[in-house]
Formats: C-alpha cells, sequence, structure tokens
C-alpha cells in the first residue's frame, strides 16, 4: 500500500518551508506546486523543500525540481532541498543528475541556513 504525498507549509526561522512526505507522483504534483507557489509568495530569501520522509517521487517531481531551481534563480532567490530518507528516492535523484542543478543538503537546519545567507 503506497501512502499518498502530503505538502505542508511552515515557516522556520523566517524562511517558508515546504515538507514533503508519502508518495509524490503525477496523481498529486499539482498540489505540490500550490504549496511551493505560497511559499514562494512570502517575502523573502527563498525556499526549502524538505524531501526527507518522502518515500517515492516519479519524473513528475523530478521535472518540478529542476523547473523550480530555474525559477527561483531567475527571480535571484534560492530554493534549497533536504535530502530524502529513503535511499530508493535519493537514488531517483541522483541518476537524474538533479544534484547537479538544484542545492541539497543533509539536513534542514542547515538547508535554511543556507537560504538565509545574502548572496554575494
Amino acid at each position: 500500500m503506497t501512502e499518498q504525498g502530503r505538502f505542508v507549509l511552515s515557516i522556520v526561522d523566517g524562511v517558508p518551508v515546504v515538507d514533503v512526505s508519502g508518495d509524490v507522483d503525477i496523481s498529486n504534483v499539482a498540489e505540490f506546486q500550490k504549496v511551493i507557489a505560497a511559499a514562494a509568495g512570502h517575502d523573502n530569501a527563498g525556499v526549502v523543500t524538505s524531501l526527507r520522509n518522502i518515500n517515492y517521487l516519479d519524473s513528475r517531481m523530478v521535472h518540478e525540481l529542476f523547473t523550480l531551481s530555474k525559477r527561483f534563480s531567475q527571480n535571484r532567490r534560492a530554493f534549497a532541498v533536504v535530502w530524502p530518507e529513503s535511499r530508493s528516492a535519493r537514488y531517483i535523484l541522483e541518476a537524474a543528475g538533479v544534484p547537479l542543478i538544484v542545492d541539497f543538503y543533509d539536513t534542514l537546519d542547515v538547508a535554511v541556513t543556507a537560504v538565509k545567507r545574502p548572496a554575494s
């Protein structure tokens, strides 16, 4: 049995954080997009997406991470992602080359600090 994806927006130390858990695929990535849009609406340096509790993601979510990284970069804002604990989810991200484009961090604290850091 799969666990449907959940997307929760919170503010951690002044930074919007979207916590993603469960399975994310084409059936629910639109919900993720809505929560990210709400997070991006905050007036700050960027957004953190935590994939720590994700079980599965498909190519649609991989594509969305690439798209978000590009969009945030074009707007001179940071986009940071926390690595998933799931080895299979991490493997999908690495095999797709996502870490070559998107900034990944091991913990939420480090990702939040990276987003708060002023651009050089």
